[in-house]
């Protein structure tokens, strides 16, 4: 990323130079060399604003780990509504899971075990779901690509999320899956 912007740089600089130009710096050539050429350059010479940034870049379909650990980790969550659409057959999947480990799955309602119900607060938590940070979707996909929101309640807090077939990263597919299968037939 910094060899970029050096580039760039040094791009502009050529540009806006008006006197004779000296041999074209090489990638190894240091910024604050960069720097120093760009302050010694003719007055008249119009101003560059170059600005450099440690963020990276988003790219779709890539897990951005939070920054900082969840204080509130193990802390159980209130209520997980998990939905998916989309796909071959078109038929959506709504999942609503609470604390205590009831869940309806589209119509029918059921009970999960406690362990089932601490292994699936305990993913989340890895997950760090309210940290994470991410692109998971894309404009103009096909009908046959399935569409995924997970929404997470805890202590007044919620978290959503929507991914895509595609653009889901295999931890978020991972939660999506186990989702998925609650009170499958």
């Amino acid at each position: 990323m910094q060899r970029y912007g050096l580039i760039l740089l040094i791009l502009l600089l050529a540009a806006c130079q008006q006197t004779e130009q000296p041999p074209a710096p090489t990638l190894d050539t240091s910024l604050a060399t960069v720097a120093a050429e760009a302050a010694s350059a003719p007055t008249s010479t119009p101003a560059v604003r170059i600005i450099v940034t440690n963020q990276p870049e988003i790219i779709p379909g890539t897990l951005i780990p939070p920054a900082t650990e969840d204080a509130r980790a193990g802390t159980p969550f209130d209520r997980i509504l998990f939905t998916r659409s989309g796909g071959l057959t078109g038929q959506s999947l709504t999942i609503e899971i609470l604390a205590d480990g009831t869940y309806t799955r589209n119509d029918a309602s059921g009970q999960l075990p406690p362990d089932q119900v601490k292994a699936l607060f305990d993913m989340l938590d890895r997950l760090d779901i309210f940290g994470i940070q991410g692109v998971f979707t894309a404009a103009g996909t096909g009908a046959d690509i399935y569409q995924y929101s997970v929404t997470v309640d805890r202590d007044g807090d919620s978290r959503m999320i929507d991914a895509q077939d595609g653009l889901t990263p295999p931890e978020l597919m991972a939660l999506f899956t186990v989702l998925g299968q609650i009170g499958a037939p």
